[in-house]
Parts: structure tokens; sequence; C-alpha cells
């Protein structure tokens, strides 16, 4: 069975490897942003051996989010780089599993992913809308959270709860007792709880100091450096030549997932 599987061009995925190595990217005093040289290079090529390490690789570059979790649900592979919020795809598998932080080489950083909910100040519905937020961001409905699914609640309260009618492992066959009384068992590894311990590695994609446009961009030409169409040369080149006409006026601290504009509050994270 192969080893460890991952759609590594994910948003989700491959900014990891940029932050394990400790990169960030600066700016010269015009704002445009400076390439990082050997350090960058040294992560491109690292990822790029994680990629085709297994011939399944260079076709998860292209793949949906979620093909890893179903290739593991059909036990077609032993291991997969995966998310919190996608270990909520196999609640429902058959077999025992267990999760393990990802190894690093520099630095253990942990890419964090929030999921948050935003109102927009002119909702015609603007009383119904903060109420149901309201009701989302309160410790009843993150306490669903934390018993129905793998999500982390963004309330500690919740978050901290026993694992009351969870299952760390399910035999085939056999229904467990929340099955019988009608109510959804989650099969939840041994170590869901591992995360507690991996809080002072959590970083966000927006830690490398990226505009949403460049981060775009350099995800264009390390893919196309994954997949060998360009070498490191030509790779480096074309972020120098684009982003030497980068507008100075940019954000840098923009984050390269935001929506639309509006007051963010938690609900949950992966």
């Amino acid at each position: 069975m192969p080893g460890a599987l991952s759609n590594p061009a994910s948003h989700h995925r491959w900014p990891l490897f940029l932050l394990q190595s400790g990169l960030t990217f600066e700016r010269d005093p015009a704002g445009r942003l400076a390439i990082l040289g050997s350090r960058l290079e040294r992560s491109a090529r690292a990822c790029r051996t994680l990629i085709h390490s297994q011939p399944q690789f260079p076709v998860l570059l292209t793949e949906a989010e979620a093909f890893a979790e179903e290739l593991f649900r059909q036990e077609k592979v032993s291991s997969l780089i995966t998310t919190y919020f996608n270990l909520n795809r196999l609640t429902d598998v058959t077999f025992p599993y267990d999760i393990a932080p990802l190894p690093h080489v520099s630095v253990p950083a942990t890419l964090l992913v929030t999921v948050g909910l935003a109102v927009r100040a002119d909702s015609p519905h603007l009383d119904e809308t903060v109420r149901l937020v309201d009701y989302l961001t309160s410790e009843d409905a993150q306490r669903l959270i934390r018993e129905q699914t793998l999500s982390i609640p963004a309330c500690r309260k919740a978050a901290e709860l026993p694992e009351t009618g969870a299952r760390s492992t399910v035999r085939p066959g056999e229904p467990t007792a929340e099955q019988e009384a009608g109510e959804a068992a989650v099969n939840r590894p041994p170590h869901s709880g591992l995360y507690r311990e991996l809080i002072p590695s959590f970083r966000y994609s927006s830690d490398l100091h990226l505009t949403p446009d460049e981060h775009d961009h350099l995800l264009l030409q390390l893919k196309q450096f994954w997949m060998g169409l360009q070498d490191w040369q030509e790779t480096e080149k074309a972020l120098e030549t684009r982003f030497a006409h980068e507008d100075s006026n940019r954000d840098p601290e923009a984050h390269p997932l935001a929506e639309a504009p509006g007051a963010v509050r938690p609900s949950g994270r992966r």
C-alpha cells in the first residue's frame, strides 16, 4: 500500500512546506517582494521530492481537495496529509486509525485554517443574521461541533469537553449504542486531542507576508517546477520578473484566502 498522500497544490497544504523551512518573505524599501534564493529553492525541491516519492502524487496536483481522503476511506493508501476539518470525511469508516504531527526538518510549523462567520453591515436581515451568528458561536452550538464532528471548536469550554458518544475503533457488523439509539457515532481517532500539544507551532499562511496575487503567482510557478515543466532557474526568473512590478501599496499582511469584508466572529477551527 502506498505511503502518505496529499494534495500539495491545495491552499491548505503547500504553504506548510515553506513555513516549516522558517521562510518569511521580505520587501525592499519600495515595497517589492524579495525572492529568498536558496532557502526558497530548498523548500521547493523538498516539496517536489515528496510529490514524486509516490507515483500517485503528480495526479494529485490537479485533483479535488478530498481526493486523498477518499483513497484513504477505500483503504488504497496507508496514510495521508490532511486537516482536522477533512477528518470529518472519515467519521464513519469501519476501521481504526490515528493521527500524528507532520514530520519537519527545520521548524515544527502547523498550518492553521480558521473557519469564520461574516455579517454584512448592509444586510436586509441584519438582526436575524446576528442572532444566528450568536447561536453558532455559543457554547451550546460549539458543544455540538465537539460531540458530533472531528473539527476543533473555537469555544475553549466546548473544545475541552470529554469525548462523550465517541468511539475510537469500530468493528464491522457490530452497531454501537449510539447507532442503536438512532444517533450518529463518530469514529474518533485515539489521539484526536493532539492539537493541544501543537498549539505553539500554529501558523497562518499569511505569516509568509504575501498578498493574494503574490500567493497565487508563487503557487503557479511552483506547480510548474514540481511538474517538471521548468527548472529552478526559470522558476526563479519568472518570480523575480513578476514581483519586480508588484504594486508597492498592497497590504503585505493581507490573507490570501480573504473573502468579502465584514464583521467576523469565530465559529470553529480546522
